[in-house]
């Protein structure tokens, strides 16, 4: 359920009085409530300025006649929702499960209080959205953590009531081996094909058991005072035990489920106030066949789900998922989920995501899910980071919430002078991919982004204005732009990059020479200051270092820019299918690739191909043809097993392998020839046979 707001409240002069001066701040004494009371009163206290009016005292004992303005606080562990408000005259009384909702409740009850107190300081805080009428709180999902840098703050996602892998967990991911402090013993390695394989571990081992319960107690404790999540998850390997007592579990050479849910079940009781989560993942995707203790459950992930804001259940798989869940609900009521909310190939240029994952909470809550690890750029800085992590947090407490007034309020409040500008153009990239359902990539090239969703313009109009009114900002507003405008450069040099020779891009005409443009050394000057932010250091998730992308254009603008020698008949053409690749277009667009990343510059196809074209007229003769490839082993790109180069339909002759020349991961293919304007040149590349499905990439055909 969501958040219910029940008012039983007959008229405003009836209701708790905020504009009163002054607040008595009360519990019913017991020690986690006066705690709860404690906690308010001194982070209340603090944020009074100096010489202002309002005032605030605490005790618990509080005489029946008193009269003045109450807030009471008491945490009741077995309290039918996660929270009650209930709003009287002269009495606010708060209800919370636990010491979390408390610390979240009074935040925003901070903020509430502020509305109606000016001496009262939360510049600091992010917006509340509670008013503090009569409620019954239930929250969207049980676990809430949206993996951004803002919420690794523990300080900060105290704030916003969400949840950490580094507060929350023991133990997380495919970490088991760190519970064998004192090595691993034989027994606790998995038996693989006859033998023990140490990529794996044997989970019906009762050293394995021992292991992990000496870890807990030790790290801990029993967990009677702080609960803890472990994740018991296989390493990340398609490895299973078959050892005979695995085998009695239900294990199969492919299914490690039946193992892994008997030791979660073991651990569960062994410590029932601490959580025991596994993953729907590789060998343990199969439902188990037995039911999971209480105070155990599983993570499931969304990866194969198409990431758009409408999941229609007839689309196949969205039917598998929804099956996937149901299998695993008929055995526990803690269904997480391990959702991807950050595009992992480009942290830095702007991602709309929260339509689409508002309204997937309506599907996932209707499915039995109840928790959420939102895996986003982690302890990396992504753009706007900061209001999408307080807008998810939002949802995942109330998803009824308007992603609009959060949005519009968190900027109103960290960027009050630009405030207008970035609320209107993300949320304006926030509506167009919500009513046009788009599907967007969690692996995604900027290329990609900007058939999808990516308008250069209204990024460059942006950019700029933001540019010019930031030397007028405040400290704290200056500050954060700054930090923005640096992360931003980079997408501002994507724009001109992609641009090439077009207007508004890298080089410009100038008569019969070519200049680099002028917007390129600013930009790119202010992409250096990435220096001053420690966590500003990439730009995607695997590689992306930011230096090695400065350092590709600084030798990308010493190079003396190469005019165009095709005319634009230009075409790539898939040998096997005789398909034509629009992308093919890259090849003659003047841009070389950049090494350090195959989506900045390369064609790729993992077919043979067939390069046509026209040599152009712009010099009078062509002696050599030149082709470079990428070779990047993790994703298949490798060289080419044969390069031909035709004449008018005429074989040159073709190039093998051990005639190419290698510069770091750059194969160079040269040809040398004799041809002139209006010739017609073909090429042919086929792919390398080594690995099946192997990639070709290509950046540019240079004519000499």
């Amino acid at each position: 359920m969501f958040l219910l707001y029940t008012s039983c409240i007959g008229n405003d002069e009836q209701a708790f009085d905020f504009s009163n001066p002054g607040f008595l701040i009360t519990s019913n004494g017991d020690r986690r409530s006066a705690e709860a009371a404690d906690y308010l009163y001194n982070h209340l206290l603090k944020r009074i300025r100096e010489g202002g009016n309002f005032q605030i005292a605490r005790s618990d004992d509080v005489a029946l006649e008193h009269k003045e303005a109450i807030v009471y606080l008491e945490i009741v562990p077995d309290l039918g929702a996660d929270y009650e408000i209930k709003n009287e005259e002269n009495r606010l009384s708060i209800f919370g499960r636990d010491k979390e909702t408390m610390v979240w409740l009074s935040y925003m009850l901070i903020d509430r209080i502020a509305l109606f107190h000016h001496d009262i300081d939360v510049s600091d805080l992010p917006p509340g959205y509670i008013t503090f009428q009569d409620a019954v709180g239930k929250f969207t999902m049980r676990y809430r953590e949206p993996h951004f840098l803002p919420n690794t703050d523990l300080d900060h996602s105290g704030l916003l009531g969400t949840h950490s892998v580094d507060s929350d967990w023991g133990l997380w991911g495919h970490n088991l081996a760190r519970v064998f402090i004192d090595g691993v013993e034989d027994s606790s390695y998995a038996w693989v094909n006859g033998k023990r394989d140490k990529q794996q571990f044997c989970f019906s081992a009762s050293s394995t058991f021992k292991a992990i319960k000496n870890f807990i107690i030790d790290e801990y404790g029993d967990g009677r005072d702080v609960s803890k999540w472990f994740m018991i998850a296989p390493n990340d390997n398609k490895l299973v035990c078959t050892c005979s007592n695995c085998q009695a579990e239900g294990n199969t050479p492919k299914n490690a489920t039946g193992s892994v849910v008997r030791l979660l079940n073991e651990l569960a009781t062994e410590f029932p106030k601490h959580y025991f989560f596994t993953t729907a993942y590789l060998t343990t995707a199969e439902a188990p066949d037995r039911p999971l203790e209480s105070n155990t459950g599983v993570f499931i992930s969304t990866i194969d789900l198409p990431k758009r804001p409408v999941l229609d259940k007839n689309d196949n798989p969205v039917h598998k998922f929804a099956i996937l869940i149901s299998d695993w609900k008929e055995k526990t009521n803690n269904i997480y989920l391990w959702d991807y909310i950050s595009n992992f190939d480009d942290y830095l240029t702007p991602y709309p995501v929260l339509s689409r994952f508002k309204s997937n909470l309506s599907f996932f809550k209707a499915q039995g899910v109840n928790g959420m690890f939102l895996n986003g750029s982690g302890y990396d800085y992504s753009s706007l980071d900061d209001v999408k992590t307080y807008v998810m947090a939002a949802l995942l407490h109330d998803a009824s919430l308007s992603i609009a007034h959060l949005v519009e309020a968190y900027f109103k409040r960290f960027y009050p002078v630009t405030s207008d500008v970035l609320s209107s153009y993300y949320l304006t990239l926030e509506e167009q991919t919500a009513s046009k359902n788009k599907t967007l990539p969690v692996y995604m090239s900027f290329r990609e982004a900007e058939d999808l969703f990516f308008n250069q313009e209204q990024f460059r109009q942006l950019y700029e204005a933001l540019d010019k009114v930031r030397p007028g900002l405040d400290r704290e507003e200056r500050r954060r732009i700054d930090k923005l405008l640096t992360a931003w450069s980079y997408t501002y040099l994507q724009v001109l990059y992609h641009r090439g020779y077009k207007t508004g891009g890298v080089f410009v005409d100038a008569g019969n020479d070519v200049e680099v443009s002028n917007k390129i050394y600013p930009a790119l000057n202010r992409l250096k200051d990435h220096k001053k932010y420690t966590d500003l250091k990439r730009y995607k998730e695997s590689g992306g270092e930011l230096p090695a992308y400065i350092a590709e254009w600084e030798e990308l603008l010493k190079t003396k820019p190469f005019s165009a020698k095709f005319v634009s008949d230009l075409q790539v053409i898939e040998l096997n299918t005789t398909t034509i690749l629009e992308e093919g277009k890259m090849l003659s667009d003047r841009m070389v690739g950049f090494a350090s990343d195959f989506n900045q510059g390369w064609f790729m196809n993992s077919k043979d191909i067939e390069i046509i074209g026209t040599i152009g007229r712009e010099i009078d003769s062509i002696e050599k043809v030149a082709l470079r490839f990428l070779i990047n082993k993790r994703h298949r790109m490798l060289p080419p097993v044969e390069v031909e180069l035709l004449k008018e339909g005429v074989s040159l002759g073709k190039v093998s392998n051990k005639w190419y020349r290698e510069q770091g991961n750059i194969v160079m293919v040269e040809f040398p020839v004799h041809m002139k304007p209006g010739d017609k040149l073909q090429i042919k590349i086929r792919q390398s046979k080594q690995i099946t499905n192997s990639v070709i990439a290509c950046d540019e055909i240079q004519l000499f």
